[in-house]
Order: C-alpha cells, then sequence, then structure tokens
C-alpha cells in the first residue's frame, strides 16, 4: 500500500513519529512537506543517516503564501494526478488552497482522502464554521488529536467510524531511557539558578510568547511570595516576550531564572523531571506531553475552546490541575492547593504522568491507529 502524505512543513519534534511511520512494512508511507521560512522553529535532520534508505521518499515542496494565511504548495496537484496512491493522506487546514482542489482530483480518481488535523476548535463564527466543514467534508476519514475534536465532529454529523484520535508525541523513546538517569535530587542545589533552591520549582518550557501568558505566572509568583508562600520559576525557551517578562520579574529576581533555548534532552530532561510543578497559564500544546513524559504534573487553564489538543493528556486532580481562564488570582490560589497537597513528588505521582504518555501519546501508539485506519481493521 502505497501513502502519500502531504503536510506543511517538517518539524523537528515529529522526527521520532516520522521515522515510526516510515519503517513500517505494511504500508509504504512518502512524505511532501515544504519549507519553514515563515516558522520560527525547527526541522527534521534529514542529512541523519536513518534517512539515508528513504531518500526516494522524502520530497520537498514550495510553499507559496497568499496573503499571511492563505498558501498553495507547489507540486502537490501533479502528484495527486500522475501519482500512483492508495490513500493519501492531507494537512487538515482549510487555508491551504491547494488541498482543496487536490481533493477534488483524489476523489474523481476514487482514492481514499485523511485529513490529518484538528477538525473543529469550537467556537467558530458561522462563516469559518460553513467553509471549515465544507473543507472536512471533502475528507473520507480524519486523524484528531483528542476526542474534543472527534466529539465536536460527530456532533456535526460526522460519522464516529471515520474519525480516528491519533493524539500527538515527542521524542518518546528517548524520553523513556531518560527516566530514570535525570532524576537528581540535588540538581537544583548544585546549579546557581535561585538564591534558595530548596523553595518549591515550577517550570515553564516553550516558546515565550504573548499567547502562554507568562505574566500571568510572574504576577501569581509575587501574590505567593507576599503571602508567605514562596516559590522558584524557571523559564526554558526565547521569544518576543522574554525582554517584558524580565522587567515583570524585578523584585524577585532571585527566585526567577531565565535559562534561555535548550535543545538537549538530557539538559530538558533534569530540568523538567526535578521540578515541583509545570504551569502554562495560557495554551498549552506539547508543554503538556514534554512535562508528563519526564513526571511533572501540569497546571494550564480550563478553557478548552483556547486549548491545544493536548491539555487532555491533564487528569485534574492526578497529573495536574486547571484554573480560571485569565484569573490570576484562581491560578495564585491552584498552584498554592496543588503544592499544599503534593509538597513532594511521590513515585505514584510520577508513574501517574508516565501512564498516560505510555497509553496514548507516543509513536508506536499512533502507529496501531494509523494502521487501524490505512488498512480499514
Amino acid at each position: 500500500m502505497r501513502i502519500a502524505y502531504f503536510t506543511n512543513i517538517a518539524p523537528h519534534y515529529r522526527q521520532s513519529l516520522w521515522k515510526t511511520l516510515i519503517s513500517e512494512s505494511q504500508f509504504e508511507i512518502h512524505f511532501f512537506f515544504g519549507s519553514i521560512s515563515k516558522n520560527s522553529i525547527i526541522e527534521i535532520d534529514f542529512n541523519d543517516h536513518f534517512w539515508n534508505d528513504y531518500r526516494a521518499r522524502i520530497n520537498i515542496l514550495k510553499n507559496l503564501w497568499i496573503g499571511k494565511v492563505l498558501f498553495w504548495q507547489r507540486g502537490v496537484v501533479r502528484e495527486v494526478l500522475h501519482g500512483h496512491w492508495d490513500s493519501i493522506m492531507f494537512l487538515g487546514d482549510m487555508y491551504v488552497i491547494s488541498t482543496w482542489i487536490c481533493a477534488i482530483i483524489a476523489r474523481i480518481k476514487r482514492i481514499p482522502i485523511y485529513y490529518w488535523g484538528h477538525g473543529f476548535y469550537g467556537g467558530e463564527s458561522n462563516v469559518k464554521f460553513i467553509f471549515r466543514k465544507a473543507f472536512l467534508k471533502t475528507a473520507d476519514y480524519h486523524f484528531l488529536y483528542g476526542n474534543y475534536a472527534r466529539n465536536k465532529m460527530m456532533e456535526y454529523g460526522f460519522k464516529a467510524s471515520r474519525l480516528y484520535v491519533v493524539y500527538n508525541s515527542l521524542n518518546y523513546m528517548q524520553h523513556f531511557q531518560l527516566r530514570d538517569t535525570v532524576v537528581d535530587l540535588n540538581f537544583y542545589r548544585s546549579r546557581a539558578f535561585f538564591n534558595d533552591p530548596d523553595l518549591p520549582v515550577i517550570i515553564f518550557i516553550g516558546r515565550l510568547i504573548a499567547s502562554k501568558k507568562l505574566d500571568l505566572l510572574i504576577g501569581a509568583a509575587k501574590m505567593l511570595n507576599e503571602e508567605g508562600e514562596r516559590i522558584n520559576l524557571i523559564f526554558i525557551g526565547d521569544g518576543p516576550m522574554l525582554l517584558f517578562l524580565k522587567s515583570l520579574a524585578e523584585g524577585i529576581l532571585n527566585q526567577i531564572y531565565f535559562f534561555g533555548p535548550c535543545y538537549d534532552e538530557v539538559e530538558i530532561g533534569k530540568l523538567i523531571s526535578n521540578a515541583t510543578l509545570c504551569v502554562s497559564p495560557g495554551n498549552i500544546g506539547l508543554t503538556a506531553i514534554h512535562s508528563l513524559s519526564f513526571g511533572t504534573p501540569v497546571i494550564t487553564h480550563h478553557n478548552i475552546y483556547n486549548q491545544g489538543p493536548e491539555v487532555e493528556v491533564i487528569q485534574e486532580g492526578i497529573t495536574g490541575d486547571f484554573f480560571e481562564e485569565g484569573n490570576i488570582e484562581d491560578l495564585k490560589n491552584t498552584i498554592r492547593g496543588w503544592l499544599k497537597n503534593h509538597s513532594v513528588k511521590t513515585t505514584k505521582l510520577i508513574k501517574d504522568c508516565y501512564s498516560r504518555i505510555d497509553k496514548y501519546y507516543n509513536p508506536s501508539a499512533q502507529l496501531e491507529i494509523f494502521k487501524n485506519a490505512f488498512l480499514r481493521k
């Protein structure tokens, strides 16, 4: 079975999954993707010797932007018209104009079409909802990041048997292998990050951008400090909000450390696994998977409309908690409550964090879902 997968870019975090998919013997998948010139993320390193045996299945396209949102992928129409494919998978994004055209061509050629995307977010305007539903109807099957999207699509008339929740993943095998080696109770004591390293350490890892609402986290830390419940904060990452966040940190600088960007998973594993808690006051995204992969619970806001689908990995009261979106007082109280009830990261808490990742959010689990869909099991 030959499968063509057309997507916008090849982000580095997808490397483990792409290696798993391309190594599968029950189907032959070919990747087609564009440049990342408009994105501030790292791409998959195809110079890695692993890819040597699969060069013919790695195809770079040209993304042609139309304004700031729409784009066309050059070369996709030709591949769909003249390629010999048993199934075709597209990025489930209605703003890729070439996908609309290719979906029509694939239907005429009677090639099953799969979209991999978010489905419905909920809260779309009437016009956006109409266009999104029309676009999603052009596919035969859908791969979705979470159960919320699946439920929404069923609510809007899509058949459950054609909807597959495939979740998301990072570099699972490396994280799994690092679990027992990165835990070090003296880690933060051995680093000159804070004046008092014995305070609870709250971590954030990701891009320092406005949508993450990190000003709320610094504000909550100041409020807790004033109330005699001091905590340390460490930010892993870079972004346009860095200078603003540093200005907000004045007054408690000895309790806040800006580590900067880090792509060394061993170092990241140490930073996360030895922290007390991860907090993302805005949308959580892959940060939730990263944190739970190293046994650290997560707090984020509860508004599903403004969340990434990865928020579903968090089990309230078990592997993290939720606060009222935008409410700094509630964020402060939620952090306080969690630290009061989980002053020590027990073995059970850490295992609970691992369990969701081990069951759903890893390439092996995703591969089984892809196989069931492609092979119609």
